[in-house]
């Protein structure tokens, strides 16, 4: 049985109304805004109604621009109560990167997340959405898209890998199954990164508050770590990882951290190592756009032991080597239920159907990719 980011804001905000949803860093610890569970969904239902009011219908792909911080969380959300389709464009884009995006995307409406957040600031509705929210809202199909994330076009011509309702909750269901239990989750990735996505919709399904953090500010992450109340979990990227032990000099992690998620490119085995021993719970993985995030993870008592590893797949996920040669080195195959539904101005594929990654790897006798 599925679920969508929607229904579980909505019976946070019910169940929970003054729980903590977000806490926005971005602009520094001093200056931190809060949104309860209750505040999210009011805020975002008056966002669905600003893009009603704009012609926005169901099905429609809505452009955030610059997505960061708690105005896109919250953009985000009232997309999907639209019963639109949510396309990040990531923050820093040349004019001819942007436009690029755009040929790829084209969106029915670009808007500032900010913009619709300054709406949903304004008074109305209950703590359930009430006069705020667009009624019926449209419940969301599984198969129907929820999200596009851009992939980084650095071969080439971007592609928007579209991702349903069931592919990010099969993804986030798939990620909560092999981790500890957290207790928040800090994201220095901004929404336009489908790790950072993930988190979301890890944190709404657990209701656990999201702490919208820099991405290139470790002493930031630190301080937030650092507190009695921060989050256990976090994700980053190696890049991440390197300068928050260069900043903490490789000191050992608050004992409230219970894993650290790493992965988006190449993890060079001494950084991991480096890491493990100053005691940081390191949670090595594989993943992609294509498959909602995760495809395997490697748990952090393993980490040092099975260096170079990505680890297992994650549950539900098939994973096979095509045509392995005598090295046992092939073409990495996969497949589950956080499958996308294909690139934009693409045919949809299935969702049972396997994805040919283009990369290569092989599995050890343990298992691990």
């Amino acid at each position: 049985m599925t679920w969508s980011l929607t229904d579980r804001l909505e019976r946070n905000a019910r169940e929970a109304p003054e729980g903590i949803a977000i806490r926005d860093d971005t602009r520094g610890i001093a200056s931190e805004e809060r949104l309860t569970w209750a505040e999210l969904l009011t805020r975002a239902g008056v966002v669905s109604q600003d893009l009603a009011d704009r012609s926005v219908s169901r099905g429609d792909r809505v452009g955030l621009a610059q997505p960061r911080a708690a105005d896109a969380v919250v953009a985000l959300a009232g997309v999907l109560e639209a019963g639109a389709v949510a396309c990040p464009i990531p923050a820093g884009l040349t004019a001819r990167e942007t436009d690029a995006a755009l040929d790829v995307l084209r969106p029915a409406l670009v808007v500032d997340p900010g913009d619709l957040a300054s709406s949903g600031d304004a008074t109305g509705g209950d703590a359930t959405g009430g006069d705020a929210r667009p009624s019926p809202r449209p419940e969301p199909e599984p198969e129907e898209p929820a999200v596009v994330v851009l992939t980084s076009g650095t071969t080439g011509r971007p592609k928007g890998v579209v991702l349903s309702h069931r592919a990010m909750a099969a993804s986030a269901d798939a990620w909560l199954a092999v981790l500890p239990g957290a207790t928040g989750w800090a994201m220095p990735l901004g929404l336009a990164h489908v790790a950072g996505l993930g988190i979301l919709w890890r944190a709404a399904r657990d209701r656990v508050p999201v702490w919208l953090l820099p991405p290139s500010d470790p002493a930031a992450l630190l301080a937030v770590l650092a507190k009695p109340d921060g989050p256990s979990h976090v994700s980053l990227v190696p890049g991440q990882l390197l300068r928050l032990l260069d900043a903490s000099g490789d000191a050992a992690p608050p004992p409230t951290v219970r894993a650290v998620l790493l992965g988006g490119g190449s993890i060079p085995a001494a950084l991991v190592g480096r890491a493990t021993r100053a005691g940081w719970p390191i949670v090595t993985t594989y993943g992609l756009s294509e498959m909602g995030s995760g495809v395997t993870a490697l748990p952090a008592d393993e980490a040092v032991r099975a260096a170079g590893t990505a680890g297992r797949p994650l549950p539900g996920i098939i994973l096979s080597i095509d045509e392995p040669g005598p090295d046992g080195v092939g073409e990495i195959i996969v497949a589950g239920r956080s499958r996308s539904s294909g690139y934009l101005g693409d045919a949809a594929v299935a969702r049972d159907e396997p994805l040919r990654t283009g990369d290569l790897g092989r599995l050890d006798d343990a298992g691990r990719l």
